[in-house]
């Protein structure tokens, strides 16, 4: 079971147009032997952060279902009850620390689960009239769960509308991505194909696919980069990764760009690894970005303020991990490389969606406050 859990796990996490750098979960739930005798039920669920692409068995956390589903019951409970519940719930102490919905995969009495954070499915999800898109095109074959902050209450909400439907095959979470599920893994998996593959047709009809092909860096391109670098590196040393490609070129060179680049990420797990909006440069000079650096450092940091609790004087590094600069393409930024190519990854579905979403209609991310309590939640923060 774990293995097969394992195998189908890889095949989403190997595509990127469906998870990004850890994100995603999956699920089984299935009887292994007691440890007073017997057999018991489990669920094994992914562990927070861990990278569905490359996981292996010790990258799950077993749980007692037992001791899950009776929380079902309960109309309200904080993130650190929940926490302290679902810990208690693990039957190995070494395991990784569960997925922060490890109860929505707990109320779903199916036993296998997916969850992906599907470019497609945003893309429809991330418009004014999303919900009525997502009808036109998935049907009744999902439920849809309207946009709450991951945990205990949305887990309710999710088990809720599929007890209200059992004939569904998948959940729509609104900005957050699609959850399916079957008695075998095979099910869960192609139902979660099937449904993406359906959305992206939709999408396709209403835009021209981005072409890929690489250009050379410019000496433009070449001197923003260092001057981009020498801005960022002012409090610690940051790698700054280049795209030129004709896609991004396009993006950053649309006359609404000030405007959509805006709006926010495709989905609230984003925030982490990019924040809420890239910087945009508004001058070709690249001798201009240090002041420009210094203009986002500031609205960010009075975002941070406007949300904050006022006790709490913890902030993220200011600076922005996106930049994008009109006539020479995306910049961005990590403390190694590897961090800076994730975050290009990500932007790069970033404009996918964006691209998706304003060829049918336009693109509305989460609001200020509620992308602001994703990126500075404990829970969420746990993952880096």
């Amino acid at each position: 079971t774990i293995d097969l859990r394992v195998y189908s796990s890889r095949l989403l996490g190997a595509d990127p147009a469906l998870v990004l750098l850890g994100g995603g979960n999956t699920s089984v739930k299935h009887d292994v032997p007691g440890p007073l005798g017997g057999q018991v039920r489990i669920l094994t669920i992914k562990g927070s952060g861990s990278d569905l692409a490359s996981i292996d068995s010790s990258g799950f956390a077993p749980l007692l279902l037992d001791e899950l589903l009776p929380l079902r019951e309960r109309s309200r409970m904080d993130d650190e009850t929940m926490v302290e519940l679902v810990t208690l719930a693990l039957i190995n102490s070494s395991a990784p620390r569960p997925s922060i919905e490890t109860l929505l995969h707990a109320f779903i009495p199916l036993n296998w689960v997916d969850h992906s954070h599907a470019d497609s499915i945003l893309t429809l999800t991330n418009q004014p009239d999303g919900e009525e898109i997502i009808r036109d095109v998935l049907g009744n074959d999902v439920g849809v769960v309207p946009y709450i902050k991951p945990g205990f209450d949305l887990s309710k909400a999710a088990a809720d509308v599929y007890e209200a439907d059992k004939s569904i095959i998948g959940l729509v979470l609104d900005k957050h991505g699609l959850v399916t599920f079957g008695p075998t893994a095979h099910e869960s998996y192609e139902r979660h194909v099937e449904l993406v593959s359906r959305a992206e047709a939709q999408i396709s009809q209403s835009r021209k696919r981005r072409v890929t092909s690489m250009f050379k860096a410019s000496d433009a391109a070449t001197q923003m980069a260092m001057r981009i670098r020498g801005g960022l590196s002012r409090r610690r040393r940051m790698i700054v990764r280049f795209d030129g490609s004709a896609g991004s070129r396009a993006f950053v060179d649309r006359h609404d760009i000030f405007e959509i680049s805006q709006q926010g990420p495709a989905t609230p797990d984003h925030v982490l690894r990019t924040k809420r909006v890239p910087m945009l440069v508004s001058s070709s000079d690249p001798d201009d970005v240090l002041s420009e650096i210094e203009r986002y450092e500031a609205v960010y940091s009075a975002y941070v303020t406007k949300h904050a609790v006022p006790c709490d004087d913890f902030m993220h590094d200011p600076s922005p991990r996106v930049v994008l600069v009109p006539g020479l393409g995306l910049f961005t930024s990590g403390r190694t490389v590897r961090e800076a190519e994730g975050v290009a990854e990500i932007y790069r579905h970033t404009m996918d969606v964006i691209e998706g979403a304003t060829a049918m209609s336009q693109y509305i991310a989460l609001s200020e406050a509620d992308l602001f309590e994703i990126e500075y939640w404990p829970l969420e923060l746990y993952k880096l």
